[in-house]
């Protein structure tokens, strides 16, 4: 699944994984989480996977909702192209 991401958001898998703060960097790794979560994967999977904390990926999945909210062009295009990304 994180292959999906990176090529629909143009992000390295690496920089998803990893922990800079740029904000397109940071948006796609919670798009990352966001999906993860929507596919039925637990908190702590998601956490673990990732090598982040659970409240990280909380508060990941709940910034990408209020970016979803916000009707944001690229973060609405990103969510079309991946929200069909299963198991």
């Amino acid at each position: 699944m994180i292959t999906e991401v990176a090529k629909i958001t143009g992000v390295s898998e690496e920089e998803i994984l990893g922990t800079s703060r740029k904000e397109r960097i940071k948006d796609a790794r919670h798009l990352y989480f966001f999906i993860l979560r929507e596919n039925g994967f637990r908190l702590s999977e998601i956490a673990k996977s990732s090598g982040k904390h659970h409240a990280t990926v909380i508060n990941g999945i709940n910034s990408f909702k209020n970016l979803l909210n916000s009707s944001d062009f690229t973060i609405e295009m990103w969510y079309s192209l991946a929200k069909n990304i299963k198991r």
